[in-house]
């Protein structure tokens, strides 16, 4: 090979490496043993859908999975080869984050508040729930220029009520986030949110949820709600590249994802859990309908007897 094939050669090789980098999607996902079966089906859908050159790399940050759970997932670059990390951390560092009892949500929401100490080495990332699927590329959302802001998202379905209870102009939803993390260190974010949280505890109703709304308020960037479009009360999300199941039984989820269940390698242990749930529901259901007492307003109670419901003055 003669010098000019030699510079050939080279001038190949970088281009083409330069495209592997200019094609990267950092992706992150925070998963414990409960929600490993969601987290695969989720990885399947952004496998399934993703364009042929999208050069993926996931970061998992490790809430307690299994060494047969970190298998499961590595198997899954069957489908399309991926770049795959785990990142392991002091999960007592979370300690003082409220959650509250009887609740869906384990401690493994916070996790994601400190992804710019986790990943030091990335200026952006993709964060997405576990409870997710992935109809189309990320490449255009990982795209979005998000230089002025902590993180870019979609609003919260429930936007309008939560934002009286916070005294917010918008409140987004973080399940689908595009981090800006070289912002999040630049103000020392992850040094300053545990005090934060300290301090405000008695507010903090949703969560990591909160937190994030409330601390980076006025620099979060509205995205189009294609991009984490909440499928709650059946809600019609035709069209929408990412589609969030938030409810508390994932029921839709999963009957919605059968066309990725095969390639999850956990076919069993999601059909015993949607049956699990499907019979949680209707007890639930049920024990609503027989009698349940709640808070309408704050003069008034529902009182539900079975199936009849009834207003109620409450006592000064």
């Amino acid at each position: 090979m003669n010098l000019k094939d030699i510079r050939a050669e080279e001038t190949l090789q970088a281009s083409s490496y330069y495209k592997k980098q200019n094609n990267e999607i950092n992706i992150c996902f925070s998963s414990d043993k409960k929600y490993a079966k969601f987290l695969a089906l989720t990885i399947v859908s952004l496998l399934t859908n993703k364009n042929a050159d999208d050069n993926l790399c996931i970061y998992i940050l490790d809430g307690g999975l299994s060494q047969k759970d970190k298998q499961k997932i590595e198997e899954l670059k069957k489908i399309s080869d991926f770049t795959l990390n785990f990142i392991n951390f002091d999960i007592e560092k979370f300690s003082c984050c409220p959650v509250h009892k009887n609740e869906h949500i384990s401690l493994a929401a916070y996790y994601r508040l400190l992804i710019s100490e986790f990943l030091p080495n990335l200026d952006k990332a993709v964060y997405l729930d576990c409870d997710i699927d992935i109809k189309t590329s990320l490449k255009e959302l990982y795209e979005t220029d998000i230089n002025d802001f902590y993180f870019a998202a979609v609003l919260d379905v429930d936007s309008p009520k939560i934002c009286k209870r916070l005294e917010l102009d918008e409140y987004f939803n973080s399940g689908v986030l595009l981090l800006n993390l070289k912002k999040f260190r630049e103000t020392n974010f992850c040094e300053n949110i545990f005090k934060w949280i300290e301090q405000n505890k008695s507010i903090l109703k949703l969560h990591d949820q909160d937190v994030l709304n409330l601390y980076c308020k006025g620099e979060i960037k509205k995205l189009d709600n294609k991009w984490n479009a909440q499928q709650k009360f059946h809600k019609n999300t035709q069209g929408a590249a990412v589609v969030h199941y938030v409810g508390r039984y994932k029921l839709d989820f999963m009957l919605n994802s059968t066309q990725y269940l095969s390639k999850t390698h956990y076919t069993k242990d999601i059909f015993l859990t949607f049956f699990r749930k499907l019979l949680e529901k209707m007890y639930k259901t049920f024990v609503y309908w027989i009698f349940r007492v709640r808070n309408k307003d704050k003069n008034t109670k529902e009182i539900t007897i079975i199936g009849f419901k009834f207003i109620k003055k409450r006592n000064k």
